[in-house]
């Protein structure tokens, strides 16, 4: 990747690259192009055999069972802890972590900006519903107009 002057000279004439970046035709073309890196035999062979370390280890396999059944009985038996409004501890911070607050500066400092304030907006509610009333008033003495002629 080394940068050389065509002969038309340094400055007057174009720069390329003596390497155009293309890559190789392979020296059989009848056998497979092959990515893998020179040791990647090796490393496979070692994660083999790891494997069958942990497939034929009962223990292992127990733990992950009991583990697993542990995980269900606490799902099926644990006891729901719902938070009240008068619970909730509005002025306690929330803890993010720093490769978060880098991905998106703008975080909430306390529980205080997490919680849904206004679940529903009982104002817009009764305008929804002012609005449903006149237009099904509008509909009955519309009807009731062209029935009377």
């Amino acid at each position: 990747t080394t940068y050389a002057a065509t002969a038309a000279g340094p400055i007057g004439g174009s720069l390329e690259f003596e390497d155009n970046f293309d890559p190789q035709p392979p020296l059989n073309p009848r056998e497979p192009q092959d990515n893998r890196l020179p040791d990647s035999d090796n490393y496979l062979a070692a994660l083999e055999k790891r494997l069958d370390r942990l497939k034929h280890n009962p223990s292992v396999l127990q733990q992950l069972a009991d583990r697993r059944e542990a995980c269900m009985r606490s799902l099926l038996t644990g006891a729901v802890t719902l938070r009240s409004d008068e619970e909730l501890a509005l002025d306690e911070p929330v803890v993010n972590s720093e490769l978060l607050r880098f991905i998106q500066p703008v975080q909430a400092l306390s529980q205080a900006e997490i919680v849904r304030l206004v679940q529903h907006d009982q104002l817009q509610q009764e305008a929804d519903e002012e609005l449903l009333e006149e237009s099904r008033e509008g509909e009955e003495s519309g009807t009731e107009s062209s029935t009377s002629r």
